[in-house]
């Protein structure tokens, strides 16, 4: 073989050895440059998924104690949660657990009246319009909605409907019935079919 075209070859060769090791760091450029990308995008993500979670919390937050009776259902909902600490050492929560806790007070409430002493009935009623408020509160915390008000067109002053989700719910008297009548009317089993059940209904579909 000539030595010029041996030449050329060994050149070509070279040439083509620096081309692919170019085209090689480009392409790992390229792949860095995208992962980077990538990264930077999921964390866009994360810290928009992040915002939009404090958003949602604060929504909620501002949604307690809604409407025109705010104050008094604020009042009553503390009450509550005193009443549950000092009286029973539960501690509610705004959680929907908490709605336990409140069905065993009640449920202590109504083994009291089984005793036959009336004296305390005020005292009583007053409980069931406390946790009540708590109830309501729970439910604005968790969701986001729902308004009470004082009073209503069928059930007349001072029945305390709490509008949720297009429904009117009557959780002083839930509260009330609980106390008063027996456990067939179990606070949480009602939560449950009320509240709980639509919430979880809703986001699966």
């Amino acid at each position: 073989m000539p030595l010029f075209t041996l030449i050329i070859l060994i050149a070509l060769a070279i040439l083509g050895f620096y081309a692919i090791r170019q085209s090689s760091a480009r392409a790992n450029k390229r792949l860095e440059d995208e992962a980077e990308g990538e990264q930077d995008r999921s964390l866009i993500k994360t810290r928009t998924n992040d915002v939009d979670e404090v958003d949602d919390r604060h929504a909620r937050q501002a949604s307690m104690y809604a409407g025109d009776l705010g104050d008094y259902q604020k009042e009553e909902t503390e009450m509550a949660i005193e009443l549950a600490r000092e009286k029973f050492g539960r501690s509610l929560d705004f959680s929907h657990r908490s709605v336990a806790d409140v069905e065993a007070i009640l449920g202590g409430a109504h083994d009291y009246t089984l005793l036959g002493d009336p004296k305390d009935t005020d005292n009583l009623v007053d409980w069931a319009e406390i946790f009540g408020c708590y109830i309501a509160t729970v439910i604005q915390k968790q969701t986001g909605e729902g308004v009470l008000a004082r009073d209503h067109q069928d059930l007349g002053d001072s029945s305390y409907p709490f509008s949720w989700r297009g429904e009117t719910l009557f959780l002083q008297l839930w509260c009330h019935k609980r106390i008063f009548d027996g456990p067939e009317y179990d606070v949480s089993r009602r939560y449950k079919a009320d509240i709980l059940d639509r919430i979880y209904r809703s986001t699966s579909e």
